[in-house]
């Protein structure tokens, strides 16, 4: 006799609702071509289906999670294993019980949720990243975080599969950050990342992106802490392959272009020029303009502008050419092979004593925009630098009388300072 049990029959009616399923999604997937496939997969995901004679009723799926308790341990298994296949029919059931009071309900339902929830997941980023092969596929974007994403990176194949990167990585995270858009949800989610990093465990490049994501939402000091994951975020294969992901990069340049105080610029401007992001010249413009910057700062925000700048910045370099401030001095000269000897007599005893002033930078920055040579302008002792053009340390003068020669021959090429053009 065959068994005509409910729990028999519930677990027939399951298997025909899961085979019916699997075979509508999958009708059209024989297609020729990759577009064709990405086409069935978002029609499947979107097209409004009749429900199914054989859909199981919430009363059954109840059945199926008292079932959870079942005496036999292979009735256990055999509820749970069906539950996972109704997958998101039975979501909402599932997920009102992880808490149940019995322990194995609660503990098998949270199994259960994790599973299910994982597979509606993948699905949407199947869909979505399916929507990048194929247009005008009409497909809400509504995983989250791709709005705040593509109106920083832009609607490509890439800033999409990065997206999928940091969702299935860090969803559950991601998910909350982006819906509350709470800065205290963001702030703290720093300082969970920043913890782990003190203890010797480094984000991830998923973890530190959806921070970047958020990073107008962040304050001074929330904002310096991501800078010093980023500019500590190098080395291994995982993070020079985020470097060299165009939508990380992006990332990077829109969290470089918050920056709009002296003390995260500094890290900007790092970072900047370290990873060759032309986004440093903004907060380097603004740190140019703002008052009581110290030299050292200033100084950094000159190279910033002198690597990623142009003739149009040198307006701003102008301004600094009266600045006196010092930046960098030294009691010994450097070691350097493009170094002028002293002259002989008095002035020997100075060259023990080196000095870089705010002017000495902004003139050598805009020397070097207008294509100009400053060595030919009395600046012997630069030395060059693959990030930022100069070495900051070395843009400065040993006697006070070869600084005044080296400006007055500027002045004089530009016109008594009154024209610095090409």
């Amino acid at each position: 006799m065959p068994d005509r049990s409910p729990s028999s029959r519930l677990s027939v009616k399951v298997s025909q609702f899961f085979a019916e399923t699997t075979a509508a999604k999958f009708t059209s997937l024989h297609a020729t071509g990759r577009c064709l496939f990405a086409f069935a997969v978002l029609a499947t995901a979107f097209t409004v289906v009749p429900a199914s004679a054989n859909e199981p009723t919430s009363p059954e799926i109840e059945q199926l999670i008292r079932e959870l308790t079942a005496p036999k341990y292979q009735a256990r298994k055999r509820a749970t294993v069906q539950l996972q296949s109704l997958g998101e029919p039975a979501l909402e059931a599932v997920s009102s019980r992880v808490n149940d009071k019995n322990p194995e309900i609660s503990r098998r339902c949270r199994s259960i949720h994790k599973h299910i929830q994982g597979k509606v997941r993948e699905r949407r980023i199947g869909v979505f990243l399916a929507k990048s092969q194929v247009a005008q596929v009409p497909q809400p974007d509504n995983l989250p975080g791709w709005s705040q994403l593509k109106s920083i990176a832009g609607d490509t194949a890439d800033s999409r599969r990065w997206l999928a990167h940091m969702l299935r990585e860090n969803w559950n995270v991601a998910e909350q950050l982006f819906t509350t858009n709470s800065p205290a949800q963001v702030e703290g989610e720093v300082d969970r990342l920043n913890v782990r990093r003190s203890q010797g465990t480094p984000p991830t490049a998923a973890e530190i992106a959806t921070v970047m994501l958020l990073a107008s939402e962040l304050s001074e000091d929330k904002l310096s802490n991501t800078f010093s994951m980023l500019n500590q975020f190098t080395g291994s294969k995982e993070q020079i392959k985020a470097w060299e992901n165009n939508a990380f990069r992006r990332l990077a340049g829109y969290t470089i272009r918050q920056a709009n105080t002296p003390k995260v610029a500094y890290q900007a401007f790092s970072l900047a020029l370290r990873r060759q992001l032309p986004d440093g010249i903004s907060p380097a413009l603004a740190t140019l303009k703002a008052k009581s910057v110290v030299p050292h700062i200033k100084q950094y925000a000159i190279l910033t502008v002198a690597r990623f700048g142009n003739a149009e910045h040198v307006n701003s370099l102008t301004e600094l050419f009266d600045d006196t401030s010092v930046c960098y001095t030294r009691n010994r000269p450097l070691k350097l092979k493009n170094r002028v000897q002293p002259p002989l007599g008095a002035r020997v005893a100075s060259y023990n004593k080196f000095e870089s002033q705010v002017r000495d930078v902004a003139i050598v920055a805009a020397l070097h925009l207008l294509d100009r040579d400053p060595v030919k302008f009395g600046f012997t002792s630069l030395l060059r630098s693959e990030h930022s053009v100069f070495q900051g340390h070395s843009l400065g003068f040993h006697d006070e009388l070869d600084r005044e020669t080296a400006i007055a021959k500027v002045l004089v090429s530009s016109g008594a300072g009154a024209a610095w053009t090409h």
